[in-house]
């Protein structure tokens, strides 16, 4: 389909425009993701600081504690390690605050909720965009068993 002047047609020329701007938005559709562990750093961390967040006025948290055992921050820093979906924040206050005390001296710090199968983990960095992850399954079951350590 050419035109006198060995040109493509128009309506050629549409179609070929729709076809590329097609394959350029979906290419921008794709869902972001974000892996934790490897975004902040998390794997060898020292320690994690859990406190249950009171969410009153006047109070900053309930209880909490300090988890030094290399096993269990490297269990939590592996249950992260893996591409999450990017989402929307949930439209509820979190229950948990985590802070990572990173192998350089730094500490990374999360907000965590999770209640009736429903959780999310944020945080404050620019990586996170105003939005959440849902953690993994076994995040969240280990997460159960270190709050019922909490003092």
């Amino acid at each position: 389909m050419r035109d006198r002047r060995g040109g493509l047609k128009t309506a050629s020329r549409w179609w070929l425009l729709l076809m590329v701007t097609g394959l350029i938005g979906m290419g921008g559709c794709q869902a972001r993701a974000l892996n934790v562990t490897r975004e902040f750093g998390l794997t060898g961390a020292s320690a994690v600081e859990i406190s249950e967040l009171a969410n009153k006025p006047g109070m900053e948290h309930l209880r909490s504690a300090t988890f030094r055992d290399s096993a269990t921050v490297t269990q939590l820093a592996q249950a992260l390690d893996q591409r999450l979906p990017l989402e929307p924040p949930a439209v509820c206050l979190p229950q948990y605050r985590l802070r990572f005390r990173l192998a350089d001296g730094r500490t990374e710090e999360f907000s965590y909720f999770c209640e009736d199968g429903a959780s999310f983990l944020r945080g404050s960095q620019p990586a996170w965009r105003t939005q959440e992850v849902r953690p993994p399954a076994e995040f969240d079951r280990l997460m159960q068993t270190l709050a019922a350590r909490l003092e």
